[in-house]
């Protein structure tokens, strides 16, 4: 009980943790965890440890025992943007996102329960000194964070083949944005600020687990989590100091569902691959802010989402795992909506990571790049070219009992 108390107050300062980034498979990360990371994101057949529960349930069941995970990404993204006017570099951030995680089996029965805390994903971008359309120099801000808690429970049968698991996702979500919030042309234009945007979310993940012989079919589906934003301060460049209350809707996280396999080639390799498909088309449409005199609509329209993941796993000594990935996932963002405050547009990543053993403690490291993208809008209000590049770190620390 104590471990248990001690880990849901960690939980609560983690999902307090205010960070966001690109997360690059549109706003959600390729994958959860150094060991997925590692992987590519090909994690639907292999997780096997608490990170499972942002992942796969099912995977909660192979832990043996009660088990204790703390892990840290450190995302590193370079944003560009160009137009007419300008050839500008976002500035230089590191955004930490944490997680941590319990896991206890029930050790009377088939049951195994788990709590974790997960930085989801998110993004933001920052630029100062834009030139902008009406002869002044201004800013681009955007920051959205997604940060969730994670009950977990599983099921295994009794030869251990087959697991099933379900996790509830209760979800905060942050957002604030500034858009030329200086620059006001009567009867033109009148820039925006809108901060402390905040929203909470209900979802669910299923997931399950088959092993026969050297395979493993792994599989999970997570329902969409509707997300009303509501008390944030609203202020225009026209009046800096009225300070309006906003809203903001039709800004939701998607459906996603996914399946994977995991094959053991031999025996100290082993190899993985994962289809997922993200319902973006229902989730981010037309985003409403509302609190000023007129509302603001960004017509985003995103596009559904495929992503596929390939990932190898090699033990070359008993405590020494290598592991490497690919996972490619075309941008959700259309040509025509593209801009500069949202611009999640990687598609492809490479990664390589390891893990060491030692006693009742694991320690996993991953690296995780994802390779330079580029889009442009051609509509002529909004025309400009948007570029996106990202290294990520992950490191894992789990302590079994």
């Amino acid at each position: 009980m104590r471990h248990i108390i001690l880990v849901i107050l960690a939980c609560a300062i983690v999902l307090s943790w205010k960070s966001s980034a690109m997360a690059t498979n549109g706003m959600n990360m390729i994958g959860y965890g150094a060991v997925s990371s590692g992987m590519g994101g090909a994690d639907l057949a292999v997780v096997d440890n608490a990170s499972a529960m942002n992942i796969n349930p099912a995977g909660i069941c192979s832990c043996n025992g009660p088990q204790f995970g703390f892990g840290v990404s450190t995302l590193m993204p370079q944003l560009n943007h160009r137009d007419a006017a300008n050839d500008a570099d976002s500035d230089d951030n590191i955004f930490p996102l944490p997680l941590l995680t319990y896991v206890q089996p029930h050790w009377e029965s088939s049951f195994t329960f788990g709590i974790g805390a997960f930085a989801q994903g998110g993004m933001g971008v920052e630029y100062d000194g834009i030139k902008t359309p009406f002869a002044t120099q201004d800013e681009i801000f955007s920051n959205v964070s997604y940060f969730k808690l994670t009950p977990t429970v599983g099921w295994q049968s009794d030869d251990g083949r087959l697991k099933l698991g379900a996790s509830l996702n209760i979800g905060q979500a942050q957002t604030e944005f500034r858009y030329f919030p200086n620059t006001f042309v009567s009867g033109t234009f009148d820039g925006f600020r809108v901060k402390n945007l905040a929203a909470n979310g209900y979802g669910i993940r299923l997931g399950f687990q088959y092993h026969y012989d050297k395979l493993t079919i792994g599989g999970a589906w997570l329902s969409k989590t509707d997300l009303k934003y509501k008390d944030g301060d609203l202020t225009f460049a026209s009046a800096p100091t009225t300070t309006l209350n906003a809203k903001l809707k039709g800004f939701d996280w998607p459906q996603q569902v996914g399946l994977g396999v995991l094959y053991q080639a031999f025996p100290h390799f082993r190899i993985a691959a994962d289809v997922d498909w993200v319902e973006w088309s229902q989730a981010i449409d037309k985003v409403t802010l509302t609190g000023g005199p007129a509302p603001i609509v960004f017509d985003m329209n995103w596009q559904d989402q495929w992503v596929y993941a390939i990932g190898v796993e090699w033990m070359f000594r008993q405590n020494l795992v290598l592991r490497i990935g690919f996972n490619h996932g075309d941008s959700p963002v259309p040509d025509h909506t593209l801009s500069p405050l949202f611009p999640a547009i990687i598609e492809d990543h490479t990664t390589v990571g390891i893990g060491y053993s030692q006693g009742n403690w694991q320690f996993d490291f991953s690296y995780e790049h994802g390779f330079e993208a580029e889009q442009s809008n051609p509509t002529p209000a909004s025309a400009g070219t948007e570029s996106h590049a990202q290294n990520t770190l992950h490191l894992m620390l789990t302590r079994s009992f």
